[in-house]
């Protein structure tokens, strides 16, 4: 059994669970996942490490709410336990030199990537969509990572940062040869 430790909803259909995990966070790297079954009736669903911290024993995930597991999940609360939670899965990121772009939008954004490549002494421009700014994710832990000039902002209405998508930065930053190496997350 995982207890939650920390639940926060971001929008109506958009939440983090921080879940008490020491082992899983010992050996958690950027770019892995893990399932979760909520209950002992319920189905295993993967979820990708939002954060994770060794020293204090937590692992973070989030989700929206799409069909009746994440339903589900979004009913518990603080305190409340997880039947299973398997991982870390699936092999890290991959690593390279050179200056990074990375990319994301909605709940997949890659936090964990772009803090071990700055971690590892590299650049890293962080370019970060969402619909609306308040569906946008994440920005005060990219923020905490990275200068201004290497966060790029996009709402499709544009009430927060450019008007658009994230390509339209990705392309500048090209062209400009600011960076050199791309990590996407979700449909490229």
């Amino acid at each position: 059994m995982y207890k939650i430790l920390e639940k926060t909803q971001f929008s109506e259909k958009v939440f983090k669970f921080r879940i008490e995990a020491p082992q899983m966070a010992k050996h958690a790297h950027a770019g892995q996942f893990l399932m979760v079954r909520a209950n002992e009736c319920g189905e295993r669903v993967p979820f990708t490490f939002a954060d994770w911290n060794p020293e204090e024993g937590w692992v973070e995930f989030i989700f929206m709410v799409i069909g009746k597991t994440t339903r589900m999940l979004s009913t518990y609360e603080v305190g409340d336990f997880l039947q299973d939670v398997t991982g870390p899965l699936g092999e890290p990121t991959e690593m390279g030199e050179g200056k990074w772009a990375v990319i994301g939008g909605g709940v997949g954004l890659a936090f964990p990537v772009a803090r071990q490549l700055v971690a590892a002494g590299r650049e890293v421009h962080a370019i970060m969509g969402a619909r609306t700014k308040e569906l946008l994710l994440l920005e005060d832990q990219f923020r905490s990572i990275l200068d201004d000039d290497h966060i790029h902002i996009t709402t499709d209405d544009g009430s927060l940062g450019e008007k658009g998508v994230v390509t339209a930065p990705l392309e500048r930053l090209l062209q400009d040869k600011q960076v050199d190496r791309v990590f996407c997350v979700g449909p490229v």
